[in-house]
């Protein structure tokens, strides 16, 4: 009976519509694992992080597009909640990028009458007023693809192609992840910590996979984070595979690897990623990945020094 119970509420889960609550729901996953400090606020969530770049994204409030309290609240409200933002960038560190970001469903955030337009409108009015540009550009425009069990394609076992293997990376494989960690000797420093902190996170929240070639080089790599608002679901921030290495199939085995891996331990009943560019869509399609829908994330940014 309980067997039972726990198939039927799979089935639901893989059956939930995608809907633009999902994206930064989502990307929180990643960020929670990354910023040092999170802040709720009315209208989202603050992400703090002083050992930018090792987090990309630095500071930045996070507008929830989906928050009824972003049309409900007067322009005096908005205002008094980006001063606040501004003093905690300030405090927390005052020499890198901070910014506003919003992440809305491309179809429905395009439609005047939606919840995520009227937002978005409202805030880059009033973002604007403070200085804030928009600094979006046509490669903020993704697409959000899935994949379950049973739509996941392995038709090549990854152990036993050109002699790769694939495998679960511990601390005991820090060289193998820093190895496969983008940028070069002049941050090899945040790329370190970046690192420490990746392989030392609980399974519960995060695993990374990599791929070794046949000289048992390590090549690729994969993360899935869990995130417990979005339960059953297994979000990939990121796919990195060492350029000399790209378009040779060692994506494609760690990525069918750990989607098997996480499906087959019970740890989710659908893996999700966002993509933008071609080329990738075409990887993900390649393993049964299905493009559920598609996003625009918006950021407004202005100096550092506007703030003093």
């Amino acid at each position: 009976m309980q067997q039972q119970q726990q198939q039927q509420q799979q089935q639901q889960q893989q059956q939930q519509p995608l809907d633009p609550k999902w994206f930064y729901l989502l990307e929180e996953a990643e960020c929670n694992q990354r910023a040092q400090h999170k802040i709720p606020f009315p209208f989202g969530t603050l992400f703090l992080s002083p050992q930018y770049p090792y987090w990309a994204a630095g500071n930045t409030l996070q507008i929830h597009t989906q928050e009824p309290k972003n049309l409900t609240a007067t322009d005096a409200e908005i205002l008094e909640c980006i001063a606040a933002v501004e003093r905690h960038f300030v405090e927390t560190c005052p020499s890198v990028k901070r910014s506003f970001t919003m992440t809305r469903d491309a179809e429905v955030g395009n439609k005047g009458d939606s919840i995520a337009a009227a937002v978005v409108s409202r805030w880059s009015a009033l973002l604007a007023q403070q200085g804030y540009k928009d600094d979006s550009e046509d490669e903020d425009f993704s697409r959000c693809m899935g994949v379950t069990a049973q739509t996941l394609v392995t038709a090549v076992d990854p152990k036993a192609l050109d002699g790769r293997r694939v495998a679960q990376a511990t601390m005991a494989d820090f060289e193998a992840v820093l190895i496969n960690e983008p940028g070069g000797d002049s941050n090899v420093g945040w790329r370190t910590v970046k690192c420490n902190e990746l392989l030392s996170r609980a399974e519960k929240d995060s695993l990374t996979y990599l791929c070794y070639d046949a000289a048992n080089e390590p090549v690729a790599r994969v993360i899935v984070v869990f995130s417990d608002k979005v339960p059953g679901v297994g979000f990939v921030p990121r796919v990195n595979t060492r350029d000399e290495f790209r378009r040779k199939g060692y994506a494609k085995s760690v990525i069918s690897y750990a989607f098997k891996d996480v499906f087959e331990r019970g740890l989710a009943t659908q893996i999700v990623l966002f993509a933008s560019e071609d080329g990738p869509i075409k990887l993900y399609e390649s393993v049964g990945m299905q493009i559920l829908a598609e996003h625009v994330e918006m950021e407004f940014i202005k100096a550092a020094s506007e703030f003093q």
